[in-house]
């Protein structure tokens, strides 16, 4: 008896002697030192491409005509190269699968691709190529074979195991003497050992390569050097259960080191695909993130990680793969000036996941990351993506040419996705340089881009939705007007006052559709003036004006060809005032918006909300209210009415992703520019949010939104609301929400005549007035650099929940722009102001109310810039001091 423990080397050394004829020593090859360099190459491509590429099945049996293999054209370069680009150090290659179809042009069978109508050796081809970009070559072979005499074209070894071992050795002979150094041989025992055991296997390639690894998927074990992994994970050699399910065999005491691999496919359907499917799949892979950390697995346990890629008809692999491999690499090259701590590594920031970002160290202001690329590579576009953190305040895009990195982009915030183009350069390695931030910078995804090459999934979108945003950035403050049948009860009904809005009268009090039908007759706004309306928007210093053209009564304030229940056909008033405000608004300047309850309709019978006069909501064809109604009546206001800023939908928390994405589609048909805000229903179809009504967040915000509120306390006009809001409130509020991000919609009701409130108007106008004078500070400006001044959690007070309340501070808000800050003081701190810390050096400051701007001293107390103020505040709203950095 052998003892394989203590003899396995000796033995395999005879076995190899006896098979050539020559002796070769069993310390020829240092198979330790082999073992090292097999390591350091980490991770590899699988490239499986044969009959099953055509015929979307794992196992393709019975092909008798080799031209079922229809390629005609190949691109390994593509191969190797994405390769390298991925930090791979091999490529393991599909020689031959069970079918017995060769990809390299062999003399033991007319069974092979150069019979094919591709007409090459493709492994020859490979060779070459992974020469060309320093990549080392592998094979896979499946040592069975459905062709071989005992076999049953493609069944299993069930049916019966095809065995030609001489045509085996002849095979292996080819591939391991004319195509250079083979790194490992993979065997496939799926349909057994061809007739040659392992024993004889290992000693027959050992003898013709003794430094390459032989290993089997399942199988006899012992005496191999590589133990696979068909499915497998990264695990320590010892733990053979890393080797995946395939593997159910006594490990061999031989191993050196372990291999796992599986496709970047996911499961199809619950299958697993090792070859190429359909293009319907050409957007399924696994995301690089995952890869990553099998990769950092394989290095922490000495594995190497074989990632199964499927070349196309074309033997191309899928654009969405080499994307992928790229990001790997990205992620395998990645390097930082420093890391908050586990989670927030360079790596995250290239990985392709938004969810996922870098983070400097914690107490870091500043910090970059960089993108190695593997090779110069000509670049003209960065994409930096800064979305759940916003706090740079400055940046640079830089490249490195020799030593020296330079500038190709600089700027102030980020802040959400965005693209910044350039020149073409050529260089290896980028980088984003994060020159200052208000908190410690975090980024979750930085790439650059090719001449050509398209955005990540979904950036077009981003960038469209960034385009028709443009104007509500720069606009940030709007006019809303709620005004209906509601306006003619003004909260009362049948004598009862009903507090709260006014324009829920109807369910409140559930006053029955016929009856409700009847406030129709009595409207008759002869005082309303369209262009009385869009003035004031102007003398408020208001860009956008939202006109409610159908509310949750059912009643549209337009002349509707869908239903008669509307202002024109309805009313004695006989006019629509959606018209005259398009060609006031037109006059005036002010983009002309509008409201309208999609989904909530008491006066219909599927709308959703009357279950006094009709079913309970659950009964109800909702389906049928928007196809007949409410889809045709927000098609007629975008066919109708000229060019729409954008559409404010309501109560959109019951609406389904389906309706919702009914709506989003209707609008981009008809008007592609016209946004849309949250409120359309589930899905996240919208352009920007619309926070809660009156709801202002307590700190910074990324993204787009609005916060809608009432001037008093009620939407419709209310007779007995006249709890208004000094201009002093409004003035802060507005710039409370423009230093968080967002836009500020402020509401009035007119009364049934058609006249806003007086009270509103003054207000109003008084807000106005001061935005005269300051506008440059709120007009397209960003959200402040720090936050500080926002106010903070204080963790003694809890709220009922047991979370700790926010204590606001209001002394004082900032609002940027490119090289500028604007504080707007809300308290006047007497004859100084202490500047923030961290700012950098200022160039001069002044105040927005002095026509001469003249500029403010500034001196320093113990390290602190101070400026020098007039004793009393020039503005009894906000006083605003613009301080221009250098």
């Amino acid at each position: 008896m052998i003892n394989w423990k203590t003899g396995r080397a000796s033995l395999v050394a005879c076995i190899m002697a006896v098979l050539c004829g020559t002796l070769v020593a069993a310390d020829a090859i240092d198979m330790q030192a082999r073992t090292e360099e097999l390591k350091n190459q980490r991770w590899g491509m699988f490239i499986c491409w044969s009959f099953s590429t055509f015929s979307g099945r794992g196992w393709t049996g019975g092909v008798q005509d080799i031209d079922f293999f229809g390629a005609t054209e190949v691109d390994t370069d593509q191969w190797a190269r994405t390769a390298k680009e991925a930090e791979m150090g091999y490529i393991l290659f599909l020689t031959k699968h069970h079918d017995g179809f060769c990809l390299w042009d062999t003399k033991t069978t007319d069974r092979k691709v150069t019979n094919a109508p591709l007409g090459r050796d493709v492994l020859a081809e490979l060779k070459k190529s992974c020469d060309k970009y320093g990549i080392k070559l592998a094979l896979y072979y499946s040592e069975g074979d459905w062709t071989w005499p005992g076999a049953v074209d493609g069944k299993s070894r069930r049916e019966g195991i095809g065995r030609n071992p001489e045509i085996k050795k002849a095979q292996l002979r080819e591939l391991l003497t004319e195509y250079g150094p083979i790194e490992y041989i993979w065997f496939d025992h799926a349909v057994g050992d061809g007739g040659l055991s392992h024993v004889d296997t290992i000693a027959f390639c050992k003898s013709l390569q003794p430094g390459c690894f032989v290993g089997f998927n399942h199988g006899v074990q012992e005496g191999s050097d590589i133990r696979l992994g068909e499915r497998g994970r990264p695990g320590p050699l010892e733990d053979h259960t890393a080797a995946g399910p395939h593997m159910k065999d006594e490990p061999a005491t031989t191993y050196r080191i372990a291999e796992f691999t599986y496709p970047i496919y996911p499961q199809i359907n619950g299958k697993v695909q090792w070859f190429y499917t359909s293009p319907q799949n050409d957007h399924l892979v696994i995301a690089p993130g995952n890869l990553y950390q099998d990769y950092l697995g394989a290095v922490q346990y000495g594995n190497i990680f074989s990632i199964s890629v499927a070349p196309d008809y074309r033997g191309r692999l899928r654009d969405v793969d080499v994307t992928t491999l790229r990001r790997v690499g990205n992620m395998i090259r990645a390097k930082a000036s420093s890391e908050l701590k586990q989670g927030y590594e360079a790596d995250k920031a290239f990985d392709g996941d938004e969810t996922t970002r870098w983070g400097a160290a914690r107490d870091a202001r500043s910090g970059w990351i960089e993108l190695d690329l593997g090779n110069d590579t000509e670049i003209d576009r960065a994409v930096v993506m800064e979305i759940g953190y916003p706090r740079t305040k400055e940046f640079a895009i830089e490249y490195r040419a020799g030593d020296t990195w330079v500038p190709l982009v600089t700027g102030m915030t980020i802040s959400g996705r965005r693209m910044y183009e350039f020149s073409p350069i050529k260089a290896r390695a980028f980088r984003l340089n994060i020159l200052s931030a208000t908190d410690v910078p975090t980024i979750e995804e930085f790439l650059v881009l090719s001449p050509g090459a398209s955005p990540p999934a979904g950036f077009i979108e981003e960038e469209q939705k960034r385009a028709r945003l443009e104007w509500f950035h720069e606009a940030k403050y709007g006019l809303f007007i709620n005004w209906g049948l509601y306006s003619i009860n003004a909260g009362e009904w049948q004598g009862k006052v009903y507090s709260g809005s006014s324009e829920w009268v109807m369910i409140k009090a559930k006053i029955p559709v016929q009856e409700y039908e009847r406030l129709a007759e009595q409207f008759n706004p002869t005082r309303f003036d369209a262009n009385e309306w869009a003035q004031l928007a102007v003398d408020a210093g208001m860009k956008y004006l939202v006109f409610d053209c159908k509310h949750h009564d059912g009643f549209a304030m337009y002349r509707s060809e869908v239903s008669p229940f509307n202002v024109y056909d309805a009313t004695p008033w006989k006019r629509d005032p959606f018209a005259e405000l398009r060609a006031a608004c037109d006059r005036h300047g002010i983009k002309l918006c509008f409201y309208y309850s999609h989904f909530y309709d008491w006066h219909a019978p599927d709308g959703f909300g009357n279950d006094w006069d009709f079913k309970p909501n659950d009964e109800k064809d909702i389906d049928r209210y928007v196809r007949e109604k409410s889809l045709p009546q927000v098609s007629e206001l975008l066919t109708n009415y000229g060019p729409i800023g954008l559409i404010w939908f309501d109560m959109g928390r019951d609406v389904t992703p389906d309706i919702s994405k009914r709506f989003v589609d209707l609008v981009r048909s008809i008007q592609p520019n016209t946004l849309i805000n949250s409120r359309v229903g589930q899905g996240g179809y919208h352009d920007y949010r619309s926070r809660g009504d009156n709801e202002i967040p307590n700190i910074v915000t990324p993204g787009a939104w609005e916060t809608a509120a009432t001037i008093n306390r009620t939407w419709g006009f209310h007779k007995n609301d006249n709890n208004w809001k000094p201009a002093e409130d409004i003035c802060f509020k507005l710039v409370d929400i423009v230093s968080k991000g967002g836009n500020y919609l402020l509401n009035v009701g007119p009364d049934a005549d058609g006249v806003i409130p007086q009270p509103s108007q003054d207000i109003l106008r008084k807000v106005g007035a001061w935005l005269k004078v300051n506008g440059e500070a709120i007009y397209g400006a960003e959200r402040t650099p720090f936050g500080d001044e926002l106010g903070a959690f204080d963790p003694e007070r809890k709220d009922d929940s047991g979370r700790p309340v926010f204590t606001a501070r209001t002394d004082w808000r900032c609002t940027t722009k490119p090289g500028r800050l604007y504080f707007h003081i809300f308290r006047w701190p007497g004859s100084a102001f202490e500047l923030p810390s961290g700012m950098g050096p200022v160039a001069r400051a002044f105040l927005l109310a002095d026509p001469a701007r003249t500029p403010l001293a500034i001196s320093d107390r113990d390290g602190r810039m101070v400026l020098a103020l007039p004793e009393t505040a020039p503005d009894t709203l906000a006083t605003v001091v613009c301080v221009e950095l250098e």
